[in-house]
């Protein structure tokens, strides 16, 4: 009876251990924290169906919770695979991204080979020398400027070269022990280049994803004035700033590999600034990390 007793308890010890290697495929839940990785709702639905790529067919349930995380109902073997391409993606968020943004004023983008209208491609590094050499020439053009900036990949950065020129948008009665006297408010407008750009880096390729938010602005001179009275009882004469402003709007994006460069024409530019000129950018970007920053110093 004792023997009996013995083989029954080993079977019974043993019976869950096989059960547990008969079913490789077993589902568990899992909860990653993706905050550090997504800015808004319409990067958590990117990072959900690039997360369902890498998971594929191991995949039950995926979703996404609340306060930014992902809910993984999935095989082992996926939810591994999950972590490490969530872990990728964080190694590749703490490369740093060096940019070199050309602004050109061409006569003519004619023969340049460049992308035009909405589109921007790359441009080898034969072709930019043979465009910066020709701003030599008489009546070749110019630089307009060639700012550097570095950030972390996925992350934006933000160029301003121009400058916020105030003006008197209004009075306002205000009463005194001397009486009534007009008080100005003070508003603010913009003038010159304004960029925002986002590097990012591709999982897959390592190739370096570029987008470009540029906003051209002029404001007319002289500032247009207009002349009324303020507090009709007394009549006190004011004159008020109204700015005419020119904005023009460009966003690109473009893919390049390290070290690479990539532009387009946007055409001419109405501004008077210009003076009918074309404005072609050339972004170079390369990758680098803090000590490599600190190395070309």
């Amino acid at each position: 009876m004792r023997y009996h007793a013995l083989c029954l308890l080993i079977v019974f010890l043993a019976v869950p251990s096989l059960a547990q290697e008969s079913v490789p495929d077993r589902k568990v839940l899992q909860i990653f924290d993706i905050r550090d990785l997504v800015d808004g709702d319409e990067e958590v639905a990117d990072l959900v169906r690039e997360v369902k790529k890498i998971g594929a067919e191991g995949i039950e349930q995926l979703v996404p919770g609340e306060g930014y995380v992902l809910v993984v109902v999935a095989t082992k073997e996926a939810q591994l695979r999950i972590a490490d391409h969530l872990a990728e993606l964080r190694r590749l968020r703490s490369r740093i991204i060096t940019l070199e943004v050309r602004f050109l004023k061409l006569p003519s983008a004619a023969g340049l080979g460049l992308p035009t209208g909405r589109s921007a491609g790359p441009v080898d590094a034969d072709r930019v020398t043979a465009i910066l050499t020709g701003l030599a020439k008489p009546g070749g053009g110019e630089l307009a400027s060639a700012p550097r900036l570095a950030c972390y990949a996925g992350q934006e950065a933000e160029i301003v070269m121009g400058r916020q020129i105030s003006y008197v948008r209004e009075f306002e009665a205000k009463r005194t022990e001397n009486g009534i006297v007009a008080d100005p408010i003070i508003d603010t407008t913009r003038d010159g280049f304004f960029l925002k750009a986002t590097p990012a880096l591709s999982v897959t390729t390592g190739a370096i994803d570029i987008d470009l938010d540029l906003t051209l602005s002029e404001v007319a001179r002289p500032i247009l004035t207009r002349s009324r009275i303020l507090n009709r009882g007394q009549k006190i004469p004011v004159e008020i700033q109204i700015p005419q402003v020119t904005e023009l709007r460009i966003v690109r994006s473009g893919t390049v590999a390290d070290g690479g460069t990539y532009g387009f024409d946007a055409g001419a530019i109405p501004f008077a600034g210009f003076g009918g000129n074309h404005l072609v950018i050339l972004v170079t970007a390369t990758k680098t990390t803090l000590e490599g920053m600190e190395k070309e110093k």
